[in-house]
Formats: structure tokens, sequence, C-alpha cells
């Protein structure tokens, strides 16, 4: 009998710097719409507990560097697939990655204004590179895309801005985002200003995810299976704890990410994971759709019966983060913080002086668990 050759499997692995998980409605979000991405977690595997790692994404490029067995990972899987792109505007990855992808950078609009349309945006045109370069290949191939406009450029037409915008106040009509990271008070204005500005970011990744959502489902039906990971680098953070921007900041506004992919099996449509995970992680899983494991984010069940000792680990000599399924431990300086976990899901009710034995607990579990390299560890 005739044999028919395994269909070659390709996939796309989509990283924005400074979406964090509060803004998209699958994460709990009720007032900024998402609908195009919310199905796509209806039909995909979603993970609530997903955290954004603690090094840059060029780091993924060095064998030497902080994620150094994420590049042995990613190493292999560029080997075996062969044909890989790096689609990014972010010019110190490409930088980084000459040499082991195939680099295809998205410039930059020269000025800093708001875009006539959703299509004229910074994050319309990296979208467009990226899938113009799928439409190029041969089924077989990985695609990483990496955006770091959602952290530098906002440029939504003024219209989405006036939608998110409250009746009272008024859109801003220039980038509002501060420079540097900046602290300020809790009833500021210029907060609802900035965060206004961001919704309306995210209502146009929206509408720009419907649009690719249909590319890939015509370029399936002609050419194969296309496995797509949604995730993010960090989030923005946004007035929650008193900071606007930066990347350091260790609560959840900017450390909870979401992590979706697609395709799974049908009996994976709209599944949730509770699992502490990093987008490394999603390497493991690329290796195993590449090598023919259709179901290998079924790898994850084998989780289950320990999954509420996962423990994830982050920061420096000055900072501790600690996180596990009950508890978020934070320590900066002389400032101690305790959060409840997952009811506390935004990091608001510090709980540090009610549980001193569970922070002496944390302290020295961090301690024991904490190495240079930041490791979610099973």
């Amino acid at each position: 009998m005739k044999t028919i050759p395994a269909q070659p499997v390709s996939a796309v692995l989509m990283t924005l710097d400074g979406l964090g998980a509060r803004y998209l409605g699958a994460y709990g979000n009720d007032h900024v719409p998402t609908p195009n991405v919310d199905r796509f977690a209806s039909d995909g595997i979603l993970f609530e507990q997903a955290m954004a790692p603690m090094f840059r994404p060029q780091e993924w490029c060095s064998p030497s560097g902080v994620a150094n067995q994420s590049f042995a990972i990613t190493d292999w899987l560029r080997k075996r697939v062969g044909n890989n792109f790096l689609v990014t505007d972010d010019e110190a990855l490409a930088e980084a990655a000459r040499g082991l992808w195939k680099v295809v950078e998205v410039p930059w609009q020269q000025t800093q204004r708001l875009a006539a349309s959703e299509w004229d945006t910074q994050l319309a045109k990296w979208f467009a590179t990226g899938y113009e370069v799928i439409q190029n290949l041969p089924p077989g191939f990985l695609v990483w895309m990496h955006s770091k406009s959602l952290r530098c450029v906002w440029d939504a037409p003024f219209a989405w801005r006036e939608r998110m915008t409250g009746d009272d106040e008024l859109p801003p009509t220039d980038d509002p985002r501060p420079s540097v990271r900046e602290r300020v008070a809790a009833d500021d204005p210029q907060i609802w200003q900035i965060r206004a500005a961001y919704a309306a970011q995210i209502c146009v990744l929206d509408l720009l995810w419907g649009a690719w959502s249909e590319h890939v489902r015509g370029w399936q039906a002609d050419h194969g299976p296309l496995m797509t990971v949604l995730t993010s680098w960090g989030g923005y953070p946004l007035g929650e704890h008193g900071v606007i921007g930066g990347e350091t900041s260790p609560y959840h506004e900017r450390l909870h990410i979401p992590l979706i992919l697609q395709p799974c099996l049908p009996k994976q449509y709209g599944t949730r994971f509770e699992h502490l995970v990093e987008p490394t992680d999603t390497w493991q899983w690329l290796a195993g759709w590449f090598e023919g494991r259709r179901d290998t984010v079924l790898a994850t069940k084998g989780w289950r019966a320990n999954h509420q000792q996962e423990v994830w680990i982050g920061g420096d000599a000055s900072t501790k983060l600690l996180r596990t399924h009950r508890w978020y431990f934070v320590e900066t300086g002389e400032r101690t913080h305790l959060f409840l976990k997952p009811d506390d899901r935004w990091d608001q009710n510090d709980i540090s002086s009610r549980c001193p034995d569970v922070v002496i607990q944390l302290r020295e579990q961090w301690l024991k668990l904490h190495t240079p390299a930041i490791t979610r560890l099973p």
C-alpha cells in the first residue's frame, strides 16, 4: 500500500512588547472590546497565569545570555526547520538575530503622528510585513514576529481615542506617554488620557488581528497546518501602582501577559490552563509541533498533578519576586508586599503584615531558588 507523506507543518510566534493581559476580554476585561482576540482564545488554548520574561528578547539569540536554555531549543528548531524568519521593528533584536534568523525589519514612521486609519498604523505595517513573508514561503516554516510598537508608538486614529474616552473627558490629540518611567498620583488626570490612548491601541490591534486571522484561515486551507502563538514581553503600567511606563515594575500590570495558541485538537477548544508559564515555554511546544506531535500542548496534562507546586521567580539582589499559585511575594529594598493569588489578580491588597510567617517562608524560598538565569521551576 502506498503511504501518503505527512503534510509539513508551519508556525508563527507573535510577541508584542507592551501587551498586558488585563486589557483583553479573554482575560476578564470588560471595557475595551477585543472580539477577534477573544474568538482566537475560544478556539484555542489560553494560559491564565503566563508571566513576563525577566530578560530582553535578544537574549533568545545569545548562547551565553540569561536565556541560554531557550537558545539551545531555538537553535535546534532553526536547524530542524531550516526556513526560519524574524519579522521585527525592534532594531536591537534585529541586530542580535542576524546570522541566526533571516531578518526582515519593519521600518518606523519618521514622525510621531496619529494614523489616518487603522491600516496606516505601525502595527498594521508589522502585520502586513509578516503576512507578506508567510505568503511567499512554502509550508514547513517557522516565523517569529516581534513588535515593540505598543511600548513605543501609540498612533491609533483619533476616532478610536474618542470612543475610549469618558463623556466628561477630552481625548489626547498627541502621544500622552511620558518619555521615561514617571510617578503619578492616583487622581492625576493624565492617567485617564493615557489609558484612553492605550485602549485605542488595543482596539486597533484587535481589528488587525481579525484581518490576520482571516488571512491565516485562507493560508491553512491551501497549505496545511499552521500554529499561531500570541504572547507578550510584558505589559505597560498605566498608573495602577503610581507609575506610568517603564520595564521594571514588579506588579502584575507588567508581569501578567497573555499566552494563547492555535490550532489544537477539537477537544482542547477553549481550554484554560492555570500553570505558571513564560513565553520561553512555547519553544518546547513548537519543537513538539514540528516533530509531529499535533497534541503537543497536551503534554501539559502531566503538569496537572503538581501544578500547585509550581514557582515563578524573578528579580535580583535588590528586588525579590516570587509567585506561586497561592501567593505573590515582592520585596524591593525595605518594602515588602504579599498578595493572595489568584483572587487578588492585580496586586491591590497587601497582606504581608497579617502573614509574617508566609513572608519569611517565601523569602527563604526565593534565596534558595534564585539563580542568575531567571527560570520557571516545576
